[in-house]
């Protein structure tokens, strides 16, 4: 039948270039079809999300081991988005009360330095409120760091300087004329220290000379 001509191909196989993509192909059909043991046997390690995940699928199926909790929490720290295949792991994690708010956010921590924001912030909707709001203005310094930037001004509202810095390296970058509007006000915000301060200036500076303002020397200095 069909899977044992496969399987007998890429044992012939194995070592050629297409080799893997076939496996791939294969492990797809045979996880369609809920053929978890075969799946098992002929799956070999690899980057494809989905792969990896219907191994998970096929481990949870047949109570495979004593590490799949922790298999599973490795893989959900991914810093991007994972394809559909990996739910079915997730809700499984889920259920053991095993994806705790530590481990949410952590991964939101990780979108968010990929710039991945607007998957960070429906993950971080998983977290108790007073916990996700310091991520979601993360978030909004990535999305919209000219904004996000003056509320703070304006608020005082309590942020972590990492996360100001990632959205104003960006407004600097993006808008350089903006960020030296607002140079001044933010080296004043309360939090920043020296190093902080410092690499405001350098952020500025980069974009100012980017877009060739004279101007990008004075905030050299500052550095």
């Amino acid at each position: 039948r069909a899977d044992e001509r496969a399987r007998e191909f890429l044992e012939r196989y194995a070592d050629e270039p297409f080799a893997a993509e076939l496996r791939g192909v294969w492990l797809r059909s045979l996880a369609d079809r809920e053929e978890w043991r075969a799946y098992l046997e002929h799956y070999r390690p690899t980057t494809d999300a989905a792969l990896r995940c219907e191994q998970l699928n096929a481990r949870i199926a047949l109570d495979a081991d004593a590490d799949l909790e922790r298999d599973i929490a490795a893989l959900w720290l991914t810093p991007e988005q994972l394809p559909p295949e990996c739910v079915a792991p997730f809700d499984w994690l889920r259920a053991r009360e095993a994806l705790d708010s530590s481990l949410i956010e952590q991964r939101v921590r990780l979108l968010l330095e990929s710039g991945q924001a607007a998957f960070a912030r429906t993950v971080a909707r998983e977290l108790p409120a007073e916990r996700a709001a310091p991520l979601l203005l993360s978030a909004s310094l990535l999305e919209r760091p000219k904004q996000t930037i003056d509320e703070l001004l304006a608020a005082r509202t309590p942020y972590e300087p990492e996360a100001l810095l990632a959205g104003w390296a960006k407004l600097a970058r993006n808008d350089p004329a903006a960020a030296l509007e607002r140079y001044a006000d933010v080296r004043r915000l309360r939090g920043l220290d020296g190093a902080h301060a410092s690499r405001i200036a350098l952020a500025l500076a980069v974009g100012l000379a980017w877009d060739r303002w004279a101007v990008a020397r004075a905030a050299f200095a500052d550095v």
